[in-house]
């Protein structure tokens, strides 16, 4: 059902936030006119894009609310008319805000029974969306607060949307909350923590008010971004992490029943996350006296495994965790269940009730989630979903990413393992392709950012060109740029053997121009590659998992084009001979970086972040992914982390001096 909105553009704020919550439903898609309109005056007489929009939008319409504010706008006025008269016989609904009042002077808003809205706040909102719903007889699908897109690529840029004190409407629209979220906590049911500052550290517990224990907890807030804070009453700031004197588990006096499972795929320093929530845990227990009542399920392939049947866990212990926290791999199976994140909202929302349901029948009251972007996705959804079902189960998330794109995560555990993996398999490619001159393509991560990709090529110093998601190329470009690298070479030692290179690409490096190979013979692509690609192509995101199609595709685009237009010897600067034998060889090392063991750093770092987790979920903090941000450990709201995926600025200097170090130009168009 198509849904025709009108509002007074004073109001428009508050009617983003309606809209948002109406493109939440199965089966509702609601018109929003942008902020373009208020600068025109639109009127029937006018042939501009904006009257052939509305005008357009009004025709396709199945139903028109009509929102009244203070005053009624002429554009309204005029949408009301047309809606009134139209021949498709819409179902008009009328929404009237605090102090609204109808025109003496009009009677188009006459028989309609209002639906009266006491607040223009986001609850009164998303309840004016259930009401709107309910009237455009729909079933509502509660709110899961997962955008339908990713809205910021960098957490600068969120500091800054949030530091102006007014969210743009726009983003509102978009499903940004319109203010800081602050990390949730529930109430305290134990006043001291059995644990002491000489087994743990200091207490991060302030003096707290009576009424509001929140009140005098230490936040943290980066230094670098304190000039953008300024500006803003909004505290942009999070809970630091560690462990408190007031605890609000064990709900149950001496028991208590947590899980912890791996979503995603493998990533060096998983096991030791897992081995710092156990004995972190079991800590709490021992000195509680309720050692013997503690249940640790380890959940055996991740979210699948609660979504499906049978006995889906293992027992957890110390002597189970402790002597794998230093290897590579994962104790827990792992896997992804795109159940939760599929596009039909109402699907979605009954997967994430059999989930929470489940949890509920195993008696969780912690669940610890350890995985990436999707997977704190799928964390904030139960989370929420848990809250609306009425349980009482507290959602933690633990970021893992190779990647390292998930926002609010300053490096997770495992990237700087992948990267120097990544380093020294560069390094052994560059051996043989220098040793028998060929041209190397090598494919390492990068769903939706090259991170690992830049990082490795700007630790080595021995490639000639990076190819990452962020920054666009076509065919031609790249070329241009390896031809002359492999010219240069070849003219400097007047030799062919010197003729050799190395690329170094994400898994979703993409040419803007794909589809004009997508027919060519020599390429090779699949038609399922085809479709992949020519999706992408569209959207220029991924969301969740790269299909193996699009990856596979990426890779025989780079290779096989390059070696084509090689082979073609336009300019006839080399011996027919060299062009004709000249080979492109590819590799893709993901799963050998995958399962390489963790650092030391990175086991220490993961371990920690297990600890910190426990810590804060066992405080009360629910809805939250621990995190170490930049100098410091804290506990980011969870309605922050979805809002986006992080990527590399193109105008930033690190993405520069990766660049400088490849020789690569700035344009690969």
């Amino acid at each position: 059902m198509k849904v025709f909105l009108s509002y007074h553009f004073a109001d428009a704020r508050f009617v983003q936030s309606i809209h948002y919550y109406l493109t939440k439903q199965s089966d509702l898609v609601p018109y929003f006119f942008g902020d373009d309109l208020k600068k025109k005056n639109w009127g029937p007489e006018q042939t501009n894009h904006w009257f052939e929009e509305v005008s357009t939008a009004l025709s396709e319409a199945n139903a028109f609310v009509l929102f009244l504010g203070h005053e009624l706008g002429q554009t309204q006025l005029l949408e009301t008319r047309a809606a009134v008269n139209s021949p498709n016989n819409l179902k008009i609904v009328m929404v009237k805000f605090p102090g609204a009042k109808v025109p003496a002077n009009s009677s188009l808003c006459d028989g309609f029974e209002p639906v009266n809205v006491s607040a223009l706040d986001e609850q009164s909102a998303q309840e004016c969306a259930a009401t709107l719903t309910a009237k455009l007889n729909r079933q509502w699908v509660p709110i899961d607060d997962i955008p339908n897109e990713y809205l910021f690529d960098y957490e600068k840029d969120i500091i800054a949307a949030y530091s102006k004190g007014t969210i743009d409407p726009k983003l509102i629209g978009k499903g940004c909350p319109p203010s800081w979220p602050i990390t949730e906590r529930k109430p305290a049911v134990d006043e001291t923590s059995p644990l002491k500052e000489e087994h743990v550290g200091r207490f991060r517990d302030c003096d707290y008010d009576a009424d509001d224990y929140r009140k005098e907890e230490p936040l943290v807030l980066a230094a670098a971004l304190n000039d953008l804070a300024q500006s803003t009453t909004n505290r942009l700031c999070f809970p630091e992490a560690g462990p408190r004197k007031r605890l609000s588990y064990p709900v149950t006096p001496g028991s208590l029943t947590t899980g912890v499972l791996v979503s995603g795929g493998i990533a060096p320093g998983i096991n030791a996350v897992i081995a710092g929530i156990v004995e972190r845990q079991t800590m709490y227990a021992e000195y509680g006296g309720y050692e013997k009542a503690l249940q640790i399920n380890g959940y055996q392939n991740g979210f699948d495994a609660i979504y499906g049947r049978g006995r889906h866990y293992q027992s957890l212990s110390k002597a189970d965790v402790q002597a794998r926290a230093n290897r590579g791999g994962s104790i827990l199976g792992t896997s992804r269940l795109d159940k939760l994140m599929v596009a039909d909202p109402l699907a979605r929302r009954r997967a994430l009730v059999k989930i929470v349901q489940k949890l509920d029948r195993d008696g969780i009251d912690i669940l610890y989630v350890i995985g990436g972007d999707g997977s704190m996705r799928a964390a904030h959804a139960i989370s929420r979903t848990a809250r609306d079902e009425g349980t009482n189960i507290s959602i933690v998330g633990i970021p893992k990413t190779m990647d390292n794109d998930v926002l609010w995560m300053w490096q997770s555990f495992g990237f700087l393992s992948a990267v120097q993996r990544s380093r020294d398999l560069i390094e052994e490619l560059h051996t043989e392709a220098e040793s028998n001159p060929r041209l190397c393509v090598i494919q390492l991560f990068g769903s939706d950012s090259g991170f690992v990709v830049t990082h490795a090529v700007s630790a080595i110093g021995v490639c000639d060109l990076f190819l990452i998601p962020e920054v666009p190329f076509t065919m031609e470009g790249v070329y241009r740029h390896i031809h002359a690298t492999l010219s240069r070479r070849y003219k400097q030692s007047g030799t062919l053997e010197t003729a050799h290179g190395m690329i170094v690409m994400a898994e979703t490096a993409i040419p803007k121009d794909a589809d004009k190979y997508f027919d060519v013979p020599e390429v090779g692509l699949t038609q399922k590659e085809k479709e992949r690609i020519a999706s992408f192509l569209q959207t220029g995101r991924v969301f969740g998992q790269t299909p193996d199609e699009l990856r596979s595709g990426g890779s025989k685009l780079v290779s096989q084009v390059i070696q084509k237009f090689v082979k073609e010897n336009k300019d006839g600067l080399f011996p027919e001979r060299y062009w004709r034998d000249f080979r492109v060889f590819t590799n893709e090392p993901r799963h050998q970086i995958r399962a390489t063991a963790p650092s030391s750093s990175d086991t220490i770092i993961a371990k920690r972040l297990g600890t910190l987790a426990v810590d804060g979920a066992m405080a009360g903090y629910d809805d939250f992914m621990i995190s170490q941000w930049l100098t410091e450990y804290v506990m980011v709201p969870l309605r922050l982390v979805v809002l986006g995926r992080k990527r590399i600025p193109q105008y930033g200097v690190f993405y520069k001096s990766a660049r400088a170090s490849t020789g690569q130009p700035a344009d690969l168009i």
